[in-house]
């Protein structure tokens, strides 16, 4: 070999290598979480990845290794301490996120999507999940003492809610069935509110008629005819 060839060739096998080792995930992303943005930026070094992750007034740290077309590690924030997170890499450049233990590890894991680019998902269309579509009922059940056991009121309320497939809900009609010793009976439905629904990235959210804020209701998962909707630190579960 000529030794005035080495320089070259070493210099193309290091550009080679160089371009072998671009970085994959580095950049920003946009997601839709309960209609608000949601944005992602991220820089990568070897294995590793870091950046922020926030929406609104809220910021959490990213930092996480990289497996192949997989990242996993934890987002650290003020507000809700340090969550774990999986991110898988989509054909598109996209990434399937999901947070294993949102709500302090209570509810179903949290899943987004987020897409690499500047341009704002603010436009799409929300897509419905066609498994809540129905009419569902919620029974509350209630039992007042008094001061001797033949005193004592039981009471029971249905509340119904129906999630059309159009994309529209109505909500109430609450009927409240009594019964004590010496009473029984049965009150009238109560009022009913009506508006749009949609869920997306695992949470159900509705606007009323005559508003223009969607308003986010819970975390939810649905089996068979079963929907258990998590309203903050509240398990409702709701029957088809």
């Amino acid at each position: 070999m000529n030794w005035l060839t080495l320089p070259l060739i070493l210099g193309c096998s290091l550009w080679l290598s160089a371009c072998g080792n671009d970085p994959v995930y580095a950049g920003q992303y946009r997601a839709l979480y309960a209609g608000q943005s949601v944005l992602l930026d991220l820089e990568e070094e070897g294995q590793s990845v870091q950046g922020t992750v926030s929406t609104g007034d809220l910021i959490g740290r990213v930092a996480g290794s990289i497996d192949d077309d997989q990242i996993e590690g934890t987002v650290e924030s003020l507000a809700f301490g340090k969550v774990a997170f999986r991110a898988q890499r989509q054909a598109d450049g996209s990434l399937a996120w999901t947070y294993l233990q949102p709500n302090g590890g209570q509810g179903p894991a949290l899943q987004l999507t987020f897409t690499k680019g500047k341009a704002s998902p603010a436009d799409e269309t929300p897509t419905l999940d066609t498994s809540l579509v129905g009419q569902w009922r919620r029974t509350v059940g209630h039992r007042v003492s008094g001061a001797r056991p033949l005193d004592t009121l039981n009471a029971a309320t249905d509340i119904y809610c129906h999630l059309a497939a159009d994309g529209t809900f109505t909500y109430g009609g609450a009927e409240t069935g009594f019964s004590s010793p010496g009473a029984v009976g049965i009150t009238q439905p109560g009022s009913t509110l009506r508006g749009q629904w949609k869920a997306e990235s695992g949470v159900l959210y509705s606007k009323a008629e005559g508003s223009s804020q969607w308003v986010p209701l819970g975390q939810y998962s649905v089996s068979g005819n079963a929907l258990v909707l998590y309203v903050g630190q509240e398990k409702q579960l709701w029957e088809r």
